[in-house]
């Protein structure tokens, strides 16, 4: 059985290995075909400057032609419809035998119109008393190509270690479009339960790195209400942190601030939006209900709060969510026009109730929206149950988060809430993940001395066919 070329069948999955389920070039009677193929293109929905718009679907469209008589040709019409009559499918493309296979994610459409009496039958060249069938789908913008899995990684917990320092900068990505991934975390039985894990996804032109304030030894902080002197410690970031004592004023008033842009400032890779995370415990776990804000500054002008933290009880250690902040235009450049740009905090915290001191260990901003081409993020509850060895996945293709079992077997009693957007990567631009594991107000805390095992694979996304 010869095939022939270009190649057009109807398969399992998006994957060589994957059955076939119908073949249109080659029939096992001695002949089949297809002529007349259009691949269509997406359309963008909504206007071309429009924010939010997304690309449509497109139409797959070609006549299929087979050698058969009355009966048999009516038998290959009802084994196709009833493939055509799924609620999805995937349809290979394969221009020449030396192309990479590609394939359409089709969905049902609305059959062609078709007579009992008007089966098609051409009637000259090589197709000479052949039937045709006309095939139109409905299929996904973007062809999809065999999933890519990239080398796994190590990234520690530390954000300042020298390899991977709770970010990574991702192999290239293969293909036209943005794709979503599939990300897979080994190491759980660091990471306590009910917490939550962020993992957010930037692309740039060039890598744009997190932006890190070690606060505690040579933090170049201006100190405020009831904030001590730097201690030392190896289990806090950079080996040291300050603690706010509470001992005259509760309410909510400037502890610490960095607020001259000029002297040893704190670079940001340019002006926009930032995702705001401080890490912070309770020394010896003992909680208490704590508020916090962040206020960012542009000189000459001062920002208010940009977001208050509800109040909260933590027992450990944990990075505190302090939302998205904007830095405005105009903010003063260090260098030049272009950046980078010194940046101007002052962290607020009050203490609602009990009677425990803070500790703040260290701020981070996970650039955002503004400051590079795309960001994603997604906010994840982590669920109570999982043995010893499970790992977290979390698939952009189908939106789902799991935990499988070393056995294949789920590892949580109970959905997970998710709250953002799945990671999407941009092909032709560097692309940063972004892993914090320890969001939350409870559990047994952060360990900067952790790390966790990541595996990034997708199912790369291209406009056209592989010549």
């Amino acid at each position: 059985m010869t095939t022939t070329y270009p190649r057009l069948a109807l398969t399992a999955s998006a994957d060589s290995d994957a059955d076939v389920l119908y073949e249109f070039n080659v029939d096992s009677d001695g002949f089949a075909g297809h002529d007349g193929v259009d691949f269509g293109a997406p359309e963008w929905s909504g206007q071309p400057d429009a924010v939010g718009g997304v690309d449509g679907y497109r139409t797959v469209a070609f006549t299929h032609w087979f050698a058969a008589g009355r009966a048999d040709a009516y038998t290959e019409l009802a084994t196709l419809s009833r493939l055509l009559l799924r609620a999805d499918g995937w349809l290979l493309v394969q221009m020449t035998e030396a192309s990479e296979p590609r394939w359409f994610h089709t969905w049902r459409s609305t059959p062609a119109s078709l007579s009992p009496d008007q089966v098609l039958i051409k009637g000259d060249g090589d197709l000479a008393g052949s039937w045709g069938i006309s095939v139109s789908l409905k299929a996904d913008p973007f062809l999809y190509g065999e999933r890519v899995t990239l080398d796994t990684v190590t990234i520690a917990n530390d954000p300042t270690a020298g390899t991977n320092p709770m970010s990574v900068v991702l192999d290239e990505i293969v293909g036209d479009a943005p794709v979503p991934l599939r990300i897979t975390v080994d190491g759980l039985d660091d990471i306590s339960r009910f917490e939550s894990m962020l993992l957010t996804l930037t692309a740039a032109e060039e890598a744009v790195m997190p932006v890190l304030w070690d606060i505690g030894t040579g933090d170049g902080a201006e100190v405020g209400t009831d904030t001590g002197a730097p201690v030392s410690d190896s289990s806090y970031v950079g080996g040291s942190y300050r603690e706010i004592s509470f001992a005259t004023e509760a309410d909510m008033v400037s502890r610490l601030a960095r607020s001259d842009p000029d002297t040893d400032p704190i670079e940001i890779p340019g002006i926009g939006s930032y995702r705001a995370i401080l890490r912070v415990s309770f020394p010896d776990g003992d909680p208490s209900t704590t508020k916090f804000a962040l206020q960012l500054k542009a000189a000459p002008t001062p920002l208010p709060a940009v977001t208050v933290v509800p109040a909260f009880s933590v027992g450990g250690t944990v990075w505190v969510d302090l939302g998205i902040a904007s830095w405005p235009l105009g903010l003063p450049s260090t260098t030049d026009a272009g950046g980078p740009y010194g940046a101007i905090f002052e962290i607020y915290a009050a203490r609602i109730s009990g009677a425990a001191s803070i500790i703040v260990d260290a701020l981070l901003l996970i650039p955002d929206i503004d400051v590079v081409d795309s960001a994603t993020s997604l906010l994840t509850l982590l669920p109570d149950v999982w043995s010893s060895d499970a790992v977290a996945v979390w698939d952009g293709d189908t939106e789902s988060f799991w935990v499988l079992n070393p056995d294949g077997t789920a590892g949580y009693t109970s959905p997970s809430p998710l709250a953002g957007v799945f990671p999407v990567a941009i092909p032709g631009r560097t692309n940063v993940l972004t892993v914090v594991t320890q969001i939350g107000d409870g559990g047994s805390g952060d360990v900067i001395t952790s790390s966790v095992d990541v595996t990034v694979s997708y199912l790369p996304r291209f406009l056209w066919p592989a010549p």
